[in-house]
């Protein structure tokens, strides 16, 4: 959606929008998003779930859907652990 609204901002057909969005492979677009959150991850300061938390609404803001989402926090691999030893696959959303 995220893409979308940007490229009909800049004047693009919805035609042409929709062919292009279709035309992604779903793991491209999961590969795209995991090397974003994986960027942003290393970046981020504060607490573990905190750090979960800003890496899905990232995502999500992005225009990536909930599963989408969901499969590259699990399959990050980002199983440091906070002071509270919570782990980041412990929390579904």
């Amino acid at each position: 959606k995220w893409v979308q609204f940007e490229l009909l901002q800049k004047g693009i057909s919805k035609e042409h929008i929709t062919e292009a969005i279709g035309s992604i492979e779903t793991e491209d677009e999961f590969r795209c998003a995991m090397e974003l959150a994986a960027r942003r991850w290393g970046n981020m300061k504060g607490a573990f779930l905190d750090r979960k938390r800003k890496t899905m609404a990232l995502l999500l803001r992005r225009g990536y859907t909930a599963s989408l989402v969901n499969r590259v926090l699990k399959e990050l691999d980002l199983t440091q652990t906070n002071d509270d030893s919570d782990n980041i696959n412990d929390i579904n959303y």
